[in-house]
């Protein structure tokens, strides 16, 4: 462990290294599943989507001011609730990718039930065929995979993604009392070799009351084991999501997870790219510098909005505890 009032810098290689932006965006918040682990807040039955010309008129210029700042190329994780069930979503990735040129590249990544149809896939697809790369982290929720058909087609999806050029994660939170249920998971997708990284259910900073001390040591080291399986099988590298400095020191963290674990704090005070690099925007349409530092509102995406032109100082208080913000270069 090192000091946190020595640390000089953290960033994400992908976003120090690249000249790349990042548009977090929480579509809806519609969702057609209704957990009872999910918070109350990240899902609703109530349809809450805006008009297409909104969706795409706010494309339009987020891409011209990301192109102002220096940014030819744009992630775009998409969130929600459910985005594949955002009536929209599809000729929104056909808009985005209409951008692409020899100059501008985009790359998509979105979290999804997987529960839209194979046909429904079969068009996303045909909808992000030009982008440079295309993520997928599928979310499996047990309370609505309850027999082996709906595991198979779950799987049967996510082999057809890959199948297509598209990189695939299967992601499983693990309330307590699922310690058997995740070890057979593991099993279940590793005879399908397909990668699925089981996650302790946080509020807030914390792990929710309940864990047992075996749970608490298997969520830690199938973390740590998946991820270098992962690594070895898919990426044939060491490369790390984050790396901390200090002016003699560096750390490097294969996982946010691992990252959170160890050095979660305020990074009030330092320079951060959010605002000028990365923008996230919400169901309402407001468009913020990031999650945590939500309440530094840019506008709205029906009433106009405006990026940092410059890299601006951190002014959050509160521990950054979201991977979408972390992975934003900071420095003193």
């Amino acid at each position: 462990m090192i000091d946190k009032n020595k640390i000089t810098e953290v960033y994400s290689e992908t976003f120090k290294n690249n000249n790349i932006a990042n548009c977090s965006w929480i579509m809806n918040r519609y969702c057609n599943y209704s957990c009872s682990y999910c918070w109350p807040h990240a899902h609703q039955k109530q349809k809450d989507f805006l008009t297409e010309n909104q969706y795409l008129m706010a494309i339009n210029e987020i891409i011209n001011q990301f192109h102002e700042n220096g940014y030819k190329k744009i992630n775009w994780g998409f969130s929600g609730g459910e985005i594949t069930f955002n009536p929209h979503f599809l000729t929104i990735l056909n808009e985005i990718q209409s951008y692409i040129d020899d100059y501008t590249h985009m790359y998509t990544n979105l979290t999804t039930n997987m529960s839209q149809s194979m046909k429904w896939w079969s068009k996303f697809v045909e909808n992000t065929k030009y982008f440079k790369k295309v993520k997928i982290n599928g979310s499996w929720h047990s309370e609505y995979l309850t027999d082996e058909k709906k595991k198979e087609a779950f799987s049967d999806k996510i082999l057809f993604l890959e199948s297509s050029g598209i990189t695939t994660d299967v992601n499983y939170v693990m309330i307590p009392g699922k310690l058997d249920y995740a070890k057979h998971l593991i099993d279940f997708f590793k005879e399908k070799n397909i990668f699925i990284l089981i996650k302790s259910c946080r509020l807030g900073n914390n792990l929710i009351d309940g864990y047992t001390n075996e749970e608490l040591k298997f969520l830690s080291n199938s973390s740590k084991n998946q991820i270098n399986r992962k690594l070895e099988t898919k990426l044939g590298t060491s490369r790390a999501n984050v790396v901390i400095k200090t002016k003699d020191e560096e750390l490097r963290f294969k996982s946010f997870e691992e990252t959170f674990a160890e050095y979660t704090m305020s990074y009030e005070g330092f320079n951060c790219t959010a605002g000028h690099q990365a923008i996230t925007i919400y169901e309402n349409g407001n468009v913020t510098r990031g999650r945590r530092c939500r309440n530094e509102i840019l506008g709205n995406i029906k009433t106009g909005f405006n990026l940092h032109t410059k890299i601006e100082k951190c002014y959050s208080k509160g521990n950054c505890t979201c991977s979408t913000d972390l992975k934003l270069p900071k420095w003193k």
